[in-house]
């Protein structure tokens, strides 16, 4: 996460974003960030064929604490949850995880089900190891933008920074 500064020389990517941007800085929106299911392909054989949501319960919850925001554990799963219409039972193991890197590898290697967002995905490691769960996805509130003071946005490195950054939040 980037704290905004009057003192940044170069372009920062920030996930929180006062709109309108700062004098003398201008903001491209990349991607509203949305979070859905995984799991590792064995863990997946497991519950391919078994009712969703229950099946996912069987196992352990990954859940990532975002020290800055959540006061309460796997805050992440009560989200989901609620966009599905459901209850996060009472009574599931869940593991925290500080970073979604972590949970992400975790769930890699079939120790259980994390919630990740597209940006993730692109990882050709994950794209073969982990298996999307089909059901819904849910807005984190998360917009991430392109900011860069307003004298160097036709910098041609800027320009390129700018461009592959939008391609990749394609």
């Amino acid at each position: 996460m980037v704290v905004f500064s009057q003192k940044v020389e170069s372009p920062t990517i920030s996930g929180r974003f006062i709109n309108p941007p700062p004098h003398a800085f201008i903001s491209k929106f990349l991607f509203s960030e949305t979070l859905y299911p995984v799991c590792g392909q064995k863990l997946w054989e497991k519950i391919r064929d078994k009712p969703l949501p229950d099946a996912l319960w069987r196992h352990p919850i990954l859940s990532v604490r975002y020290a800055d925001t959540s006061e309460n554990t796997a805050e992440d799963w009560l989200r989901w949850c609620k966009a599905g219409g459901f209850e996060l039972p009472s009574d599931i193991k869940i593991n925290h995880f500080s970073h979604v890197l972590l949970a992400i590898e975790a769930a890699r290697y079939n120790l259980g089900i994390t919630l990740t967002n597209n940006y993730m995905m692109q990882d050709d490691a994950y794209k073969q190891n982990i298996v999307r769960i089909p059901m819904h996805e849910f807005l984190t509130g998360d917009n991430f933008y392109f900011v860069c003071k307003e004298l160097k946005n036709n910098q041609d490195n800027v320009i390129k920074l700018s461009k592959w950054l939008e391609s990749q939040c394609e």
